[in-house]
């Protein structure tokens, strides 16, 4: 498990996203309980960016909507 200040990559990560035309997430576990990755989730959705999944092995397919589920 990785772990990082949450407040250490908050600005930089931000800053990225607002420069990308897609958002990739990384469906590893605990993906959904980042409050890294919700952050960027929800900067994403505010731009009505393409969000895509990437499994470990490198599949990747469509963002399914379980951002719904996801408490901001």
């Amino acid at each position: 498990k990785v772990t990082f200040p949450a407040e250490m990559w908050h600005e930089s990560s931000i800053e990225m996203v607002s420069k990308c035309d897609e958002l990739w997430i990384i469906n590893m576990e605990g993906w959904n309980n980042s409050v890294g990755v919700k952050q960027e989730l929800k900067a994403a959705k505010l731009k009505d960016m393409r969000i895509r999944m990437v499994t470990p092995r490198g599949r990747d397919y469509k963002y399914k909507e379980v951002i719904n589920e996801i408490v901001f």
